[in-house]
């Protein structure tokens, strides 16, 4: 199944003018190297390739990871998930989707039809990225300590 969705999406996106950046989760990168030899729509890359090509790409297409966390509350980039999960529509992504930070896609056809709409997709995106920021990622900004202080110093207790 990955080999078929893989090369699925890299000639739609293909077909769209983009090319398919790759970033496997670290365990699995010679798993999808495999799948993407001599394919010129599609490159596989590594953490730091990644943090280099963020600036420069507006499109992200990811299965529910951490990873999405912090790519989907950048303001340039616009959110699709993959929830064509074989068992139906579980909608692993639920969170970002009802935040309104990501779309779903339940068939890879369905991008034929998303990819050319893509800066509308944006536009509704946008304004949800700061509370999702708010929401999601505050636990990540080194503050917690600080956080923590100030509950047990307030007078709320």
């Amino acid at each position: 199944n990955y080999k078929q969705c893989l090369l699925q999406i890299s000639k739609i996106v293909a077909s769209h003018g983009y090319h398919l950046y790759v970033k496997p989760h670290p365990t699995q990168e010679s798993f999808y190297k495999e799948y993407l030899v001599d394919h010129v729509a599609a490159s596989i890359i590594d953490f730091d390739e990644l943090h280099e090509k963020l600036a420069g790409n507006n499109i992200v297409i990811g299965f529910f990871s951490t990873l999405l966390l912090p790519l989907t509350a950048l303001p340039h980039t616009t959110v699709l998930t993959l929830e064509n999960h074989p068992a139906g529509r579980l909608n692993v992504s639920k969170s970002f989707i009802d935040a309104g930070v990501a779309h779903p896609i339940y068939d890879l056809e369905e991008l034929h039809e998303v990819l050319p709409r893509i800066e509308e997709i944006h536009r509704k995106q946008l304004p949800n990225k700061a509370k999702f920021t708010e929401d999601w990622l505050y636990k990540f900004d080194w503050k917690s300590g600080e956080r923590l202080r100030d509950i047990l110093l307030s007078d709320d207790l």
